[in-house]
């Protein structure tokens, strides 16, 4: 099970009760997806659902239920299917594609997942990210999404489902690494870059097997990943000493409803994990100016902070609640927001807080 599965087993009971009706049925299955590593290894590139539920099944993990066709075997386990029922599931035919990764990974496994649905869920655009940019990066995308300090400053509202969680992290890491200003309208395309200079980057985990636990611990020897670990929880950590409940929302509010806005996130992690000490001090002493001021701009829609680069978004009106809600993967809108949020943490904090790509320090 590579990194980029990061969760298997997720189907309900009923859904996997229907499959193992679909096999007992004889019908065919979709086809499956390898793809063989450079060292002989296979890996479920599509297909983990299917096969784990079938192991479970034949393993006695848990007997079928709802079925509606074949509903005698409602209830019943493996070993308590008749030896013929057995026999369908241990012989039961697949049709599977080999890929061979070394020397296809740059063509048909690109193509392959952008069309690939997994039993009718199509993947998500970080598990197709994941996908092709295996190595360090995804098992430290991984690390960061289970830690305390994550969880804590999101309110573990934010699902590891589809990876969700890591490519939230993923987006804020990205602005850290690369800088704004680096940013050309292409989101996946940016995320995908920042994973591809992470994968340049040596990561040795102790406890590594509690990865998703978030009792992983990053080994000294992988310092890159130490310093962009140390910056992103520092980020974290001043959010949530000013923002409190609400760090990340569009509005200041406890509501366990309202869900954290990326943009936010990328905003507020990327500018408060470049504080020293005495900055992070700072910010956190005058954090109540800071909320007011970015507050009202989201609910005034201020124009007040930054200057658009293009005349037609200041011939509308529009302002910084624009630029963190609408278009918020262009060049513009990303370039307007980051401006807006440097102004709003000067007036309010006295700090003048200039951007500079992480990569550039680490190398």
């Amino acid at each position: 099970q590579p990194d980029f599965h990061r969760k298997d087993r997720v189907w309900p009971r009923l859904r996997k009760s229907k499959l193992i009706e679909s096999i007992l049925m004889g019908l065919p299955l979709p086809v499956f997806y390898f793809a063989e590593k450079p060292d002989g290894d296979w890996i479920i590139v599509d297909g983990l659902q299917r096969i784990t539920t079938i192991y479970d099944y034949m393993r006695g993990e848990f007997p079928l239920e709802g079925l509606e066709v074949l509903n005698e075997f409602n209830e019943k386990v493996f070993s308590e299917l008749e030896r013929a029922q057995q026999r369908k599931i241990r012989e039961y035919p697949l049709t599977a594609h080999l890929i061979d990764m070394a020397s296809d990974k740059d063509n048909i496994i690109v193509e392959l997942f952008h069309r690939i649905n997994t039993y009718g869920v199509k993947l998500s655009d970080q598990e197709i990210r994941s996908a092709l940019n295996q190595g360090s990066s995804v098992k430290f995308l991984r690390f960061l999404a289970a830690s305390p300090e994550f969880r804590l400053a999101t309110q573990d509202k934010v699902k590891s489902d589809r990876q969700k969680d890591m490519e939230l992290c993923l987006s804020a890491i990205s602005f850290m690494l690369q800088g704004y200003k680096k940013f050309q309208n292409q989101y996946n395309s940016f995320l995908s870059k920042s994973m591809d200079l992470m994968n340049t980057y040596k990561l040795s985990l102790e406890n590594s097997e509690a990865i998703d636990n978030g009792e992983a611990i990053i080994k000294p020897d992988s310092r890159a990943y130490l310093e962009i670990a140390k910056k992103f929880l520092t980020g974290l950590e001043i959010a949530r000493a000013v923002f409190g409940e609400y760090a990340f929302k569009k509005t200041p509010e406890k509501a366990r409803k309202i869900p954290i806005s990326k943009p936010l996130f990328e905003l507020i992690i990327t500018y408060f994990s470049q504080l020293d000490l005495h900055q992070k001090a700072q910010v956190i002493q005058s954090g109540g100016d800071l909320i007011d001021i970015l507050y009202e701009a989201i609910a005034n829609d201020s124009t007040d902070f930054a200057e658009w680069e293009s005349d037609i978004y200041k011939k509308e009106g529009r302002g910084f609640l624009y630029s963190i809600s609408t278009s918020t993967g262009k060049s513009v809108t990303v370039r307007y927001r980051f401006a807006a949020f440097r102004e709003m943490l000067k007036q309010s904090t006295g700090l003048d807080i200039e951007l500079m790509p992480l990569y550039k320090e680490i190398n």
